[in-house]
């Protein structure tokens, strides 16, 4: 058992060196994924924290991403990127990625008010984990009620159940679990009172310890179970080790989903109208921008493409395509994998609810209604993600020459263009087709391939799509003559083409192209709670808030105390303080503690 588990490791991991050491030349195989990895358990886990467990239509669910990785040579392995999807029974709803810095990250999720009534589920996930079954993945189910709808026939309930049936509620005034203490100087507060509440970690042996935590403080109702803790599931496959085998293969398929540590894979298949697999094809992707920009890769002998996506790209619209294509190919088509199609279906945790849960709902409705009307209440911080440092992937970096449309008399098309402005240039038929040759200053001679051009950022496919163009259509050009060699692509010559009235868009390309919108990092968005110590707000104005606080970035070194202060509201309720995190060396922890609000 163990041999072949640390061969399959072992082929997973070089096969994993081999697309590291050369980003350019990745492809994938899918179909026997999880047939080669359903007899093993996934070393690598996610987990969400939310900064509640019932919602009304219209609110924000807030949240913090955890993973814990595995070990490897002594270092701790781990992807940096989570897919999280929120879905109902039928479909999904929302879909996010997020990016960890030191294993977590935090944003949040708009609810629309549109929502209907039901059972929800969030679902969160890495590349990596796809290899394995989907029951390793991070769900969590969700409560959340349209607040228009008085009825609530779509929900179930029973007056027979009661509350020590239907969920294991905070009974104590404090829970702890690992190292993390939550500090009450007292649990009863008035509305509007700062409340004051302490943590301590305190941790034996790991002097150098530090806690990333999220806090929240929420109005108690029966979903809430403290089973489903951060330290349960994290320290499932805590102390998996694997092997890595850093050595190269000469297997051209890889048949896995690799770690996201510096990029996000984008997957995609090209193939011919009777599922024929297309190999060895030289695929683009670029973004119209103002800068010639593209990535490269080949298929494989299945037809699989894979690009670990520049940084740059995320959130824009691309163009995927093959690089030469002189002539038509109808009968080609190109297909992107969606990440987040799940296959297991909803599987709601609470089938029916409790009779007297009806009355909390509609008190919830009617507090969210009167919440809506004050656009401060619940107020959102958006933090826009952004890279600490973006490289542009340039097709050029020094032109040749460059020309401008508006220095020169006006010419009527393109051929003019290239007889009239750009030097050491010319148009030739090849195959019916009008292709752009360059000068090779080296060889003293034009070149016998064509030149590669790019309109308004994006490599075309020949010169017949741009032979319309007229001075009145061209701002500026640039023409490179020598050849830029990248990895296993030789690009003999390119001319860049920016247009003035966003002309790409009217260029219809050879098939096969496929436009897609690439995701891009959710916001690292904060709750911002009212706060009655800078913010005058009259005695009449309501405060019904049913979260009282919700703060995903405290941090605590070892034997130090951290305190965090906030508001209690108009609501006269029982509050959950819940506090969950990790410890530097990825060790879960998690405290819960009760508080009242009373008048």
């Amino acid at each position: 058992m163990y041999k072949n588990f640390y061969l399959l490791v072992s082929l997973l991991f070089l096969c994993q060196f081999a697309l590291q050491s050369s980003a350019q030349d990745v492809n994938l195989s899918s179909k026997k994924i999880n047939e080669k990895f359903k007899n093993f358990s996934c070393p690598e886990k996610v987990y969400i924290h939310t900064d509640r467990d019932f919602y009304i239509a219209g609110e924000n669910m807030f949240f913090k991403s955890y993973i814990s990785g595995f070990t490897s040579d002594e270092k701790q392995i781990q992807s940096n990127i989570i897919y999280l999807v929120l879905r109902d029974e039928k479909s999904n709803i929302e879909t996010l990625i997020t990016y960890l810095k030191n294993g977590s990250s935090s944003g949040h999720i708009y609810l629309p008010d549109t929502l209907k009534t039901g059972k929800y589920e969030l679902v969160a996930f890495t590349n990596f984990m796809r290899n394995f079954d989907e029951s390793c993945y991070f769900k969590k189910n969700f409560l959340i009620v349209n607040r228009f709808d008085k009825t609530l026939p779509t929900l179930q309930f029973n007056d027979t159940l009661n509350i020590e049936q239907s969920a294991n509620l905070v009974t104590n005034k404090k829970t702890n679990v690992g190292a993390l203490e939550i500090i009450l100087i007292k649990d009863s507060f008035k509305t509007r009172e700062n409340i004051k509440i302490g943590l301590k970690l305190k941790t034996e042996g790991k002097t150098a310890a530090i806690a990333n935590l999220s806090v929240t403080v929420k109005e108690a109702n029966f979903l809430f179970d403290n089973n489903f803790d951060i330290v349960n599931l994290l320290n499932e496959n805590k102390n998996s080790v694997i092997d890595i085998k850093k050595k190269k293969t000469n297997d051209t398929i890889i048949d896995f989903y690799p770690l996201e540590r510096n990029g996000i894979y984008l997957r995609g298949k090209i193939k011919d109208k009777t599922n024929q697999q297309i190999k060895n094809e030289c695929l683009v992707l670029s973004s119209p921008d103002s800068i010639a920009n593209f990535q490269y890769t080949f298929s494989d002998a299945v037809g699989n493409f894979q690009f670990l996506v520049n940084n740059y790209y995320l959130g824009k619209e691309v163009y995927i395509k093959p690089l030469h294509n002189q002539i038509s190919n109808p009968d080609r088509s190109i297909s992107i994998e969606d990440k987040f199609t799940l296959k297991e279906s909803l599987n709601p945790a609470f089938k029916v609810l409790p009779k007297y849960f009806y009355n909390y709902i509609t008190y919830s409705q009617q507090i969210v209604y009167i919440q809506k009307s004050y656009p401060d209440s619940n107020a959102v911080n958006n933090r826009e993600w952004t890279f600490d440092k973006i490289i542009i992937p340039r097709a050029y970096f020094s032109p040749y020459l460059n020309y401008n449309t508006k220095d020169y008399i006006q010419l009527n098309d393109f051929n003019d263009i290239v007889t009239n402005i750009i030097m050491r240039t010319k148009l030739e038929k090849v195959k019916n087709t009008n292709e752009l040759f360059v000068f090779d200053p080296n060889a003293k001679e034009y070149r016998t391939t064509p030149a590669i051009i790019f309109v308004d950022g994006v490599p075309i496919d020949n010169a017949d799509k741009i032979l319309s163009f007229s001075s009145d259509d061209v701002d500026k050009i640039a023409l490179c003559l020598n050849s830029r060699i990248l990895g296993n692509l030789e690009l003999n010559g390119l001319v860049s083409i920016n247009t003035k009235k966003n002309k790409l868009s009217s260029i219809v390309f050879n098939s096969p192209v496929i436009k897609y919108k690439l995701d891009r990092i959710a916001d690292n968005s904060v709750f911002k709670p009212t706060n009655y110590s800078t913010t005058k707000i009259p005695k009449y104005a309501p405060d019904f808030r049913q979260l009282l606080y919700w703060n995903p970035n405290v941090s605590i070194n070892n034997n130090e105390t951290a305190n965090v202060d906030f508001f209690a509201s108009d609501c006269v309720s029982d509050y959950v303080v819940e506090v969950k995190g990790i410890l530097t060396d990825g060790t879960p922890i998690c405290a819960y503690a009760k508080i009242k609000v009373y008048r």
